[in-house]
């Protein structure tokens, strides 16, 4: 079976519009579905329970990952140095995915022009992946 590893914000956090993301509930509403539907296996650091240096978990799971979904609709320095630290070590196999935003801050605009990645959406009732 694939395994994955999922960089993204843990908790809720707060966009540059002010708007609450609750980023459990994409992980276990969005994140974790297409994962299963795509029989890959996998989750976040937030799943290692062994004592021990957590960043040396954390390097092997994004190094050996067949595929890192990365979800940067905050943005969150930790969330950035994993993804760097992929983006340096294994080029493919990255999935980006970014909520809506205002766009007055929207990491996709700078510094570097536009990144492809696939939008999602978030309701009080659900989350989906955007058309």
């Amino acid at each position: 079976m694939a395994r994955a590893f999922v960089i993204r914000p843990f908790d809720v956090k707060t966009d540059s519009a002010g708007n609450r993301i609750d980023f459990e509930k994409v992980h276990r509403d969005l994140i974790a579905p297409a994962l299963k539907a795509c029989d890959i296996a996998g989750s976040t650091t937030g799943e290692i329970v062994e004592p021990g240096n957590i960043r040396e978990d954390m390097f092997a799971l994004i190094i050996e990952a067949d595929v890192v979904i990365c979800d940067f609709t905050v943005h969150n320095a930790n969330v950035f140095y994993e993804l760097g630290i992929r983006h340096a070590l294994r080029k493919k196999r990255t999935v980006l995915i970014k909520g809506k935003t205002d766009g007055r801050r929207d990491a996709l605009r700078r510094p570097y022009g536009s990144v492809r990645h696939v939008r999602c959406e978030r309701t009080r009732e659900r989350a989906r992946f955007a058309h």
